[in-house]
């Protein structure tokens, strides 16, 4: 038997193996097969799409980045708890930058874009804060997709990240919704 549309149809026994898939990272992440960090990881996917879809025409880049500054509110409470997550991950208690975790999170190659990360995190400025979250969830999809690929590693980073970054994806593509909406 054949479940779905004649343009995307997947057998009964693929659909069954895909349990089998799923117990099999679940082992490989050391994780229960039903753990919330698929669902994050699989709505991130999607929300990332439709970010870079419907704010950077699907070409998102560093220098698009740079220069982004959509005139648009965004929750501040999940706003400042992502902030909060990326000064304690990027940040010395100080507030000097964690020169580790940067290079790590640019491979120990100089963005341009550093100093928008940086001066975002410290910033009470939305737009800044907005551009520092964009960055940082940018270089996290960069990463899984053509970087480093140490999910296994930092299941529970990436589960932060996931979280906190989908609510952010979704406030902003709410945001522009609603405004082209009222206008």
């Amino acid at each position: 038997m054949i479940i779905g549309t004649e343009e995307n149809s997947i057998p009964q026994e693929e659909q069954e193996n895909t349990i089998t898939d799923r117990q099999w990272l679940a082992n490989y992440l050391h994780l229960e097969p039903d753990d919330d960090f698929f669902s994050l990881m699989g709505d991130f996917v999607l929300y990332w799409s439709l970010f870079e879809k419907v704010f950077f025409d699907k070409d998102c880049t560093y220098d698009k980045l740079e220069n982004w500054n959509e005139p648009f509110v965004i929750d501040e409470a999940n706003c400042e708890a992502f902030i909060s997550t990326l000064r304690k991950w990027y940040l010395n208690p100080d507030g000097r930058e964690n020169n580790s975790a940067i290079r790590k999170l640019y491979h120990d190659r100089e963005k341009p874009n550093k100093k928008y990360l940086i001066d975002g995190m410290k910033s009470s400025n939305m737009a800044d804060r907005k551009r520092a979250i964009a960055i940082v969830v940018f270089r996290y999809r960069n990463n899984m997709f053509h970087g480093e690929k140490e999910i296994a590693e930092n299941v529970g980073r990436y589960r932060e990240l996931f979280f906190f970054a989908n609510r952010f994806l979704r406030d902003c593509l709410k945001a522009k919704i609603e405004r082209k909406n009222a206008g």
